[in-house]
This record gives structure tokens, C-alpha cells and sequence, in this order.
């Protein structure tokens, strides 16, 4: 849940959106930021002919503005439905396998699989049909909102409202006495406890020596997806700002879709330039990771610059983020594997003062993570009141 602020813009490192009466939220207002919140309309859009052509999926009616062709309209409204009905009524499975089932191939590769890609950063194959289902009835039910400053200010107002080191490089973690002795990139320092807000294989690496092997290892073959990102900021602005954008009818090569930064708070983009945030395709991020940020700009931006006949020298500035563990896998098989990790690191906290936050540990989304969080910070509390509690009843 990070932000960068770069040439005027801001952008979103991860994730981009809440839900108005979610965890994240409440949070929000409890430390001060209600001002800094921006209420964002659940747009869609698609490029056809140069232009962006927007719907709204809370209003059913805007879906025939042209962003889907008749038969696409036809098929969203079967998938709505379905997003109503299915989930916990019928066994899980895979979004690719029952969507195969459901829609025509079509429909699958021009709207189904770049929302997969865009908000669970992974082909269909790899999602839950009731995780996907579930995404799209929030789309099209809750209210959606971010920070008019960037996903950042949240982290910023907590680490300035409590004595907090955070987003430093850890090298290794190993008990001095009663403390965690934690080793980083100029930093080694004993703590009292620790808690691992850090992607699976980067916890798992860190407190390998206190795990069972066989869970380790269960814990090691958890699927990952990784991702890879382009921030470009556009001389000029787009006619009409889109929450998320999906590819043009025909098939896209190298991108899922893009985001709009204007579209979650005007206050994130100067007056006369657009910021976008570009999201591969999954199929395409481990190709793509290897390649240098020259190469990864040209592909990504050449082919954003086709879909909007945007002029030659149209951008302003470009960076690229690559995100080796982005989300753990949404499968079918994740809710086991989150209850056997849960388990896992609960036996491990008794033991040693180290606890852990992050989507693998719940939902795979924001709401996830920070529910995470919570249960992870109730752990320590509990953990050092009932040791004071120990201490002053030997006196």
C-alpha cells in the first residue's frame, strides 16, 4: 500500500482502491484523514477509435455507451447475475475452466481476462471462479474510494502517529535473549517483537530456521503471481477519465489494461498532463521482468500509444516497477492453504515474538491485508500484556 510521487503526479504501488464502509476506511477516519479521502466512480472504459468510450458499473444502463459490443452487453449481464447467485451455492473452481463453460471465447479474452489481470494480477487459469464473481459484485455494488493523494498517506500518518520503522530492508531475523535481533542494510538492532508486513517468500525466508519442515515447504510451493508496471505521464489529457481501462476488441499483446490516476483524485495529476499506470499481462510479466526498462517502456507505452493514436514523443516521463511477489495465488485451494499458514505462524508466535501481516493470510486484496494486520497487532498486544502481567505477579 505504497504511492510514488514523481514530475507533479502521483501513482499507486499496489493496491488502488477500498470499499466506503470497509476496514480501511474506518481506519482512515480514525486518524485524521476523512478530508483525505476521495469517493471514486466505478468507471470502465475501452479505446475504440482513439478515444475512451466510459461506463459506470453501478448504472446498468451506461453499459450500451458502446464500451461492449451488443452481444458483450448480453453476456455482462448473464456474468452479473451470476456473480449474485453462484458464489457458495455451487462448489469452487478455476475462473478459466468455468468461464470456458460459460461464455464465448471472445468474451473471455476481451473482458474477463483483463479484469483478472488488473485486479488479481493473474490469468484466469490461476483465479477462483467465487474470488472473480465476488470482485465483480463489489464492483458493481459498493462504493469505491481512495486517497487523494496517493494509497501512501495511510502508511505516512500511521509511522508519524506511533514510534514505527517501517519499509527497510530486512537481511535476517535470529532471538538475542528475549528479543528479536534484526539485521538490514545499515541497521542491526534488537527488538522486543516484530511483525512481518512482507510478501510469503520474503516471511518464509526470514523466520526459516523456526518452522516445520514440512510445513516450510508446504508454506514454499505456494503459488505467486508477479507483475510488472509502467508509469507514463501524457502531455495533455484524455477526453474522459476511466477508473480501469480495458484492451480494444482486439487481442492485446503485451497489456492487460491501465489505470487512470486522475479518475481516483484530481489532486494526483497537474493541470495539463494525464498519469497513467499500465498493467501487464500476466502471461507476459515473467518475459517481460527480464527485459531492461527501456525495452519494457517501448513495448507497454508502443502499444498504449496505438490504442489512443497518440502522437510520436507523447510522453513526458515513464518509470517501471517490477513486482516479483505481487499476490499470492486466488485459486481454489487458497482458503486451505490460508488456514494451515494461520495455524502455522500462531504455534510459531508462541514461541518467538514475531508475527505476520499480508493478503496471504486472508482475502487476497487490501480489506485482506488489513484484517490481517489487525489480528496481528491484537497478537502482540496480548502477547506483551500477559507477559507484564506475568512479571507483576512474581512481585
Amino acid at each position: 500500500m505504497r504511492s510514488l510521487e514523481t514530475a507533479g503526479a502521483v501513482y499507486d504501488l499496489g493496491a488502488w482502491t477500498f470499499t466506503a464502509g470497509g476496514r480501511v476506511a474506518r481506519l482512515a477516519r480514525a486518524l485524521g484523514l476523512a478530508n483525505d479521502l476521495a469517493t471514486i466512480p466505478t468507471t470502465v472504459a475501452r479505446p475504440i477509435g482513439g478515444h475512451l468510450r466510459v461506463a459506470n458499473l453501478r448504472k446498468p444502463l451506461s453499459l450500451l455507451t458502446g464500451v461492449f459490443s451488443p452481444i458483450e452487453v448480453l453476456h455482462a449481464i448473464r456474468l452479473l447475475y451470476f456473480s449474485r447467485t453462484l458464489p457458495g451455492r455451487t462448489p469452487d473452481e478455476t475462473a478459466g475452466a468455468w468461464a470456458a463453460r460459460s461464455f464465448p471465447p471472445g468474451f473471455n479474452r476481451a473482458v474477463l481476462a483483463p479484469l483478472a489481470g488488473l485486479y488479481f494480477l493473474q490469468p484466469l487459469a490461476d483465479v477462483s471462479r467465487n474470488a472473480l464473481l465476488g470482485t465483480l459484485r463489489y464492483l458493481t455494488h459498493i462504493q469505491l474510494m481512495s486517497f487523494k493523494k496517493g494509497m501512501g498517506q495511510l502508511g505516512a500518518r500511521l509511522a508519524a502517529t506511533l514510534d514505527l520503522h517501517y519499509n527497510h530492508t530486512i537481511e535476517s531475523l535470529s532471538l538475542e535473549g528475549q528479543a528479536v535481533l534484526v539485521r538490514g542494510k545499515g541497521c542491526s538492532r534488537p527488538f522486543n517483537g516484530v511483525i512481518l508486513a512482507t510478501p510469503l517468500p520474503e516471511t518464509l525466508r526470514l523466520i526459516h530456521a523456526w518452522l516445520d519442515p514440512d510445513h516450510r515447504q508446504a508454506a514454499e510451493r505456494w503459488p505467486h503471481a508477479s507483475a510488472v508496471l509502467v508509469r507514463m505521464l501524457l502531455k495533455g489529457r484524455l477526453r474522459r477519465p476511466a477508473l480501469q481501462v480495458l484492451p480494444p476488441r482486439e487481442m492485446a499483446k503485451w497489456i492487460c489494461g491501465f489505470t487512470v490516476e486522475r479518475a481516483k483524485s484530481a489532486m494526483r495529476t497537474p493541470a495539463d498532463r494525464e498519469a497513467l499506470t499500465i498493467y501487464a499481462r500476466p502471461e507476459k510479466c515473467a518475459t517481460l521482468s527480464q527485459w531492461c526498462d527501456r525495452d519494457i517502456v517501448a513495448a507497454l507505452a508502443g502499444e498504449l500509444a496505438r490504442w489512443l493514436r497518440l502522437p510520436r514523443h507523447h510522453h513526458f516521463e515513464c518509470g517501471v516497477k517490477r513486482w516479483p511477489y505481487a499476490v499470492a495465488s486466488s485459486d481454489p485451494e487458497a482458503g486451505l492453504r490460508v488456514a494451515a499458514m494461520q495455524a502455522q505462524l500462531q504455534r510459531l508466535s508462541k514461541r518467538i515474538p514475531v508475527w505476520a501481516a499480508g493478503d496471504y493470510l486472508g482475502p487476497a486484496s487490501l480489506e485482506g491485508a488489513v484484517a490481517s494486520a489487525e489480528i496481528a497487532a491484537r497478537a502482540c498486544r496480548m502477547h506483551f500484556k500477559n507477559k507484564d502481567h506475568l512479571l507483576s505477579s512474581k512481585h
